[in-house]
């Protein structure tokens, strides 16, 4: 089974244009359903993909902004964890400091 499918093309490109043998520019051609319903299922096919794709890049956008801020908060609570360290440090050498210093003045 076949189908008439006509043609867009404009009338001053057919008016330029060589005209062949048979006597004139073709308006329309004979195209197959089979092939029509092949093309259709593409064209749906693209469409769906594009519009995957375009949900997928909005996805990886949304991630990429939290994986981002996650990396801000971890690099802040190293930053905090090295100065309580420092600061753990600081306060254990003094106290032994007066430590040793309460040991000495006892004896």
């Amino acid at each position: 089974m076949t189908t008439i499918v006509l043609l867009s093309c404009s009338k001053s490109w057919s008016e330029n244009s060589i005209i062949p043998s048979t006597g004139g520019v073709p308006d329309s051609v004979l195209v197959a359903v089979d092939d029509l319903r092949a093309a259709n299922a593409k064209m749906v096919e693209l469409k769906y993909e594009k519009e995957i794709n375009a949900d997928l890049r909005q996805i990886v956008k949304n991630d990429s902004v939290v994986v981002n801020a996650l990396k801000q908060e971890v690099n802040y609570n190293q930053a905090q964890s090295k100065k309580y360290k420092k600061q753990r440090n600081v306060v254990g050498g003094a106290s032994i400091g007066v430590l040793i210093l309460l040991v000495i003045s006892l004896l």
